[in-house]
């Protein structure tokens, strides 16, 4: 933590960190992609909207996978990146719709926030790191961190060294922004495929409790990968055929 007149959570700070730069980056590219001022700040306005609406949908899927509803536990006791990365994703894509009206400068402006949203979340694992959350395996090896253990009350009772699983999503998710930064035309495709993979991958190095969803056999997680994964190549078969890049506006009529 920093403290100055009031104290700032590593956490809250590299979280806020990584919006930050995101809204920049975002501004940044519809600037490169020329995108009309109106249309960006009606899409900053429905960024906003999707950003609340996934903090809550984060806990609630949380509270689903962990079965904390019954639990005496806060609503808020816990988020899931992917529970609110859902919700959040589904209000911005309807919304897209209703600004555009056109599917080709909705994939366009998806391919921009694809990579505002690898940048602030490269961020945002970051300060998971810090804070002491989405850790890995417990290990005897040098790639291994201690990391303090906590009861109930918030008291450290022991120590573990995990796998720093969120170092690794953080690093890959800058690699992946260059990468995505490089290739705007195919960013979101490859943000879903690429992201995916990574995360199902990494959810076995996962050591923290990771909850239920269907079954046990997988993490909540690798379901919402696969999930992702499969949109990205129905996408890329779509683009393939020209489905997703036709301009579906009306023309205007001739005076």
């Amino acid at each position: 933590m920093i403290r100055f007149l009031f104290t700032i959570p590593m956490y809250n700070l590299f979280f806020g960190i990584g919006i930050i730069c995101g809204i920049l980056m975002f501004y940044h590219l519809c600037k490169k992609e020329e995108i009309p001022t109106k249309n960006v700040d009606s899409i900053l306005i429905l960024l906003v909207i999707a950003l609340l609406a996934a903090f809550v949908s984060s806990a609630l899927f949380d509270n689903l996978v962990h079965g904390r509803f019954k639990s005496d536990e806060g609503f808020f006791s816990g988020f899931t990146f992917y529970g609110g990365l859902l919700m959040s994703s589904f209000i911005i894509v309807i919304g897209c719709f209703i600004v555009f009206k056109d599917s080709l400068k909705v994939y366009r402006m998806l391919n921009i926030l694809s990579v505002c949203l690898v940048l602030g979340h490269a961020f945002g694992r970051i300060g998971c790191f810090l804070g002491g959350c989405c850790y890995g395996l417990e290990t005897n090896s040098i790639f291994g961190f201690v990391f303090p253990v906590y009861d109930i009350n918030g008291l450290v009772v022991d120590h573990h060294k995990v796998l720093p699983t969120q170092l690794y999503e953080s690093v890959f998710l800058f690699v992946l922004f260059v990468f995505l930064y490089r290739d705007l035309k195919n960013a979101f495709i490859k943000y879903l495929i690429g992201y995916g993979t990574f995360r199902f991958l990494l959810e076995f190095l996962r050591g923290d409790e990771r909850g239920v969803l269907f079954t046990n056999i997988l993490h909540p997680s690798q379901f919402v990968s696969m999930l992702l994964i499969s949109t990205g190549i129905v996408l890329l078969i779509l683009k393939k055929k020209n489905v997703i890049l036709k301009n579906t506006s009306v023309p205007d009529l001739p005076p």
